[in-house]
Protein backbone atom coordinates (compact mmCIF):
# COMPACT_ATOMS: atom_id res chain seq x y z
CA UNK A 1 0.00 0.00 0.00
CA UNK A 2 1.50 3.43 -0.86
CA UNK A 3 0.82 6.32 1.15
CA UNK A 4 2.19 8.85 -1.09
CA UNK A 5 3.16 9.26 -4.54
CA UNK A 6 6.36 9.83 -5.69
CA UNK A 7 5.41 14.07 -6.17
CA UNK A 8 3.98 14.38 -2.73
CA UNK A 9 6.88 12.54 -0.91
CA UNK A 10 9.33 14.78 -2.59
CA UNK A 11 6.84 18.03 -1.23
CA UNK A 12 6.86 16.13 2.51
CA UNK A 13 11.30 15.80 1.66
CA UNK A 14 11.23 19.29 0.62
CA UNK A 15 9.23 20.66 3.29
CA UNK A 16 10.87 19.00 6.15
CA UNK A 17 14.14 19.77 4.72
CA UNK A 18 13.12 23.70 4.55
CA UNK A 19 12.86 23.06 8.63
CA UNK A 20 16.49 22.52 8.70
CA UNK A 21 17.67 24.90 6.58
CA UNK A 22 15.97 27.16 8.07
CA UNK A 23 17.24 26.07 11.72
CA UNK A 24 14.07 25.96 13.31
CA UNK A 25 15.06 22.76 15.27
CA UNK A 26 17.82 24.87 17.00
CA UNK A 27 15.04 27.73 17.44
CA UNK A 28 13.19 24.92 18.89
CA UNK A 29 15.71 23.19 20.94
CA UNK A 30 16.97 27.04 22.16
CA UNK A 31 13.25 28.00 23.15
CA UNK A 32 13.01 24.43 24.92
CA UNK A 33 16.05 25.43 27.25
CA UNK A 34 14.63 28.63 27.90
CA UNK A 35 11.56 27.61 28.79
CA UNK A 36 12.92 25.05 31.23
CA UNK A 37 15.10 27.69 32.92
CA UNK A 38 12.68 29.39 33.73
CA UNK A 39 10.65 26.59 35.32
CA UNK A 40 13.57 25.66 36.81
CA UNK A 41 13.28 29.32 38.31
CA UNK A 42 9.86 28.82 39.48
CA UNK A 43 9.80 25.89 41.00
CA UNK A 44 12.88 26.98 42.80
CA UNK A 45 10.67 30.51 43.74
CA UNK A 46 8.38 28.01 45.51
CA UNK A 47 10.30 25.06 46.95
CA UNK A 48 12.91 27.96 48.87
CA UNK A 49 9.88 29.65 50.77
CA UNK A 50 8.09 26.27 51.74
CA UNK A 51 11.47 25.17 53.10
CA UNK A 52 11.65 28.36 55.38
CA UNK A 53 8.18 27.51 56.40
CA UNK A 54 9.74 23.90 57.38
CA UNK A 55 12.74 25.72 59.07
CA UNK A 56 10.52 28.01 61.10
CA UNK A 57 8.57 25.34 62.63
CA UNK A 58 11.57 23.39 63.47
CA UNK A 59 13.51 26.03 64.99
CA UNK A 60 12.40 27.25 68.71
CA UNK A 61 14.48 31.17 68.52
CA UNK A 62 13.73 33.02 65.40
CA UNK A 63 15.30 35.99 64.49
CA UNK A 64 13.92 37.80 61.14
CA UNK A 65 14.41 40.38 59.58
CA UNK A 66 13.09 41.21 55.85
CA UNK A 67 15.43 44.00 53.57
CA UNK A 68 12.72 43.32 51.06
CA UNK A 69 9.65 44.92 52.40
CA UNK A 70 7.21 47.11 50.12
CA UNK A 71 6.30 44.96 47.66
CA UNK A 72 6.45 45.15 43.82
CA UNK A 73 9.27 43.32 42.18
CA UNK A 74 11.11 43.23 45.02
CA UNK A 75 8.33 40.58 46.33
CA UNK A 76 9.01 38.15 43.28
CA UNK A 77 12.67 38.19 44.03
CA UNK A 78 12.77 37.44 47.94
CA UNK A 79 14.28 34.10 49.30
CA UNK A 80 11.57 34.32 51.78
CA UNK A 81 8.44 34.63 53.25
CA UNK A 82 6.53 37.51 54.40
CA UNK A 83 7.75 37.91 58.06
CA UNK A 84 3.79 38.30 59.08
CA UNK A 85 2.94 35.05 57.52
CA UNK A 86 5.44 33.47 59.07
CA UNK A 87 5.11 34.95 62.68
CA UNK A 88 0.74 33.85 61.72
CA UNK A 89 1.54 30.33 60.98
CA UNK A 90 3.75 30.19 64.02
CA UNK A 91 1.06 31.60 66.22
CA UNK A 92 -1.41 28.78 64.72
CA UNK A 93 1.14 26.06 65.43
CA UNK A 94 1.53 27.30 69.13
CA UNK A 95 -2.49 27.68 69.45
CA UNK A 96 -2.69 23.95 67.42
CA UNK A 97 -0.66 22.31 70.31
CA UNK A 98 -2.08 23.88 73.47
CA UNK A 99 -5.63 21.85 72.38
Amino acid sequence: MRLLSPRELRAVLAHELSHVYNRDILISSVAATLEGIVTAAANLAIFIPLREYEADADGAHLMIANPLAGGGMASQLRTHPPTADRVRRLHAMATAARR
